[in-house]
């Protein structure tokens, strides 16, 4: 008996060592989405634990997996399209994988790792923070500071244009159209009219020269008349046919006078046309002076001039947000809030006005308006991180509305990736929702996030993880 004991003491010894010697695999290692803002790379496989670690100089993140090896027919080298991680090697070493993330830029990337299944998911972001005023509690960002910015604003789709949307233009009735020509030859452009129009158009040889015009919204028939008005030709109607030619020069005392009638509607609109190109031209202008004056911090005078050329440039979207900003920042909210609005009366899905409106309804208490702008800065374009940030924070400390607010949170993290702020403020989140496990754990990302943490705040944060999770389960 006792040697039958010993034989099966000996059998499962040697069991347990043949199981602990043979190999482990990871199946699949992959990148499932790639772009300028975010990389996941996937990795299948059943892992008991792995390690991860950031360094600097060059700036990489490792991630080591003891007793798990990569199959000889993985890819060695990955080299990501996008902007944040340059290159990805994967290889074994004597202990297990490894697989090392090189950055793109100096400043590193954000990064996590998230277990689902048997499927381990890295996801890497550009590294980014939001940056808070002193004494304020939101960030609020800065609009474009080249002044390239405010003197074009989309100037390349309205040289010498005008919207008639809403212009009732009683003596033409032909269909709406947009056209912009550059230097294109006369010929050419009276084809164009003949397919848009379905008229026969014949152009004497005689016609000659180029034309350039940018006009937006306008019936053809308006169009066309415009075009020979200012080449100084005329046309002919006969059944569906227009026969252009030139209006010919007589000389003095000879021939006969020949009176070319324009329609009122077109020297109104030629008029408008050549009034908004003085304007815009005044209001660049100011806005140099406005602007030399903003570099040198007299902020109060540059306003001044600033709202001046927004009375002359109406639809300069980009100098309604600057001048909402600097509004803003030197505390007259209202104002703040008048010129954000009138920047999304031009486009309601600019982020950049939704924000500055509602970080100036935060500030007058118009807290239903607030709201509604946030929800506008986050569903607009472009993506702003500092969007998604101050919704939640005003979820959070003014609304009290904490489901909402965590949701908000992950989704920046999910967007741009995490952040000290926004990390800290979900783990405070789920601990406040009686979360305590996932408070726990994401207070333990934190430590290995690879964050500046002050050793007051990592103290905390370790007093908290026992609090929450017990002393064993402390880093």
């Amino acid at each position: 008996m006792r040697r039958m004991i010993i034989i099966l003491t000996t059998l499962l010894l040697l069991f347990e060592y043949t199981k602990n010697s043979y190999p482990a695999f990871i199946e699949k290692i992959g990148i499932i989405e790639d772009t300028r803002s975010k990389l996941k790379l996937v990795i299948k496989s059943k892992f008991n634990s792995y390690n991860a670690v950031l360094l600097s100089h060059p700036f990489r993140l490792i991630i080591d997996f003891k007793g798990f090896y990569i199959r000889k027919n993985q890819k060695k080298l990955l080299e990501p399209k996008g902007k944040i991680i340059s290159r990805i090697y994967i290889g074994n070493r004597e202990k297990g994988a490894r697989l090392i993330f090189y950055s793109v830029r100096r400043s590193g990337f954000r990064y996590r790792i998230d277990s689902k299944g048997e499927y381990l998911i890295v996801t890497c972001w550009p590294k980014r923070n939001v940056k808070v005023r002193t004494g304020e509690y939101m960030a609020l960002p800065r609009p474009k500071r080249k002044i390239e910015k405010l003197l074009s604003s989309h100037r390349k789709k309205r040289k010498a244009e005008i919207d008639l949307e809403n212009t009732k233009i009683p003596t033409y009735t032909g269909k709406k159209i947009s056209l912009e020509f550059y230097k294109a030859d006369l010929h050419n452009v009276f084809r164009l009219f003949s397919e848009v129009s379905g008229k026969n158009i014949i152009v004497s040889d005689k016609v000659k020269g180029t034309i350039t015009m940018s006009l937006k919204n306008v019936p053809w028939d308006f169009a066309l008349d415009l075009i020979l008005e200012v080449q100084n030709l005329k046309k002919e109607e006969r059944l569906n046919t227009y026969i252009i030619t030139p209006i010919e020069k007589k000389e003095k005392g000879k021939g006969e006078l020949i009176v070319k009638k324009v329609s009122k509607d077109t020297i109104h609109l030629a008029r408008a046309l050549k009034k908004r190109e003085e304007e815009i031209r005044n209001a660049q202008q100011i806005i140099r002076k406005a602007y030399e004056l903003e570099k040198r911090r007299k902020i109060n005078k540059a306003l001044l001039l600033y709202e001046k050329a927004t009375e002359l440039w109406k639809d300069n979207a980009d100098l309604l947000k600057k001048t909402a900003y600097l509004y803003y920042t030197v505390g007259n909210f209202a104002r703040a809030y008048y010129y954000a609005t009138r920047a999304l009366k031009i486009n309601p899905d600019d982020s950049e006005a939704s924000l500055y409106g509602a970080l100036s309804a935060v500030k007058l208490s118009k807290d239903e308006d607030a709201r509604l702008l946030f929800e506008m800065a986050i569903k607009g374009e472009p993506k702003i991180p500092e969007a998604y940030y101050d919704y939640a924070l005003f979820l959070e400390k003014q609304e009290k509305d904490f489901i909402h607010a965590l949701g908000i949170y992950e989704e920046y993290e999910d967007l741009f990736g995490p952040i000290l702020q926004t990390s800290l403020s979900i783990a405070r989140l789920y601990y406040q929702l009686g979360e305590k496990q996932k408070a726990c754990d994401k207070y333990r990302e934190i430590l290995l996030s690879g964050f500046k943490i002050s050793s007051s705040l990592k103290q905390q944060i370790e007093k908290n993880i026992d609090k929450l999770c017990g002393k064993r389960s402390k880093l």
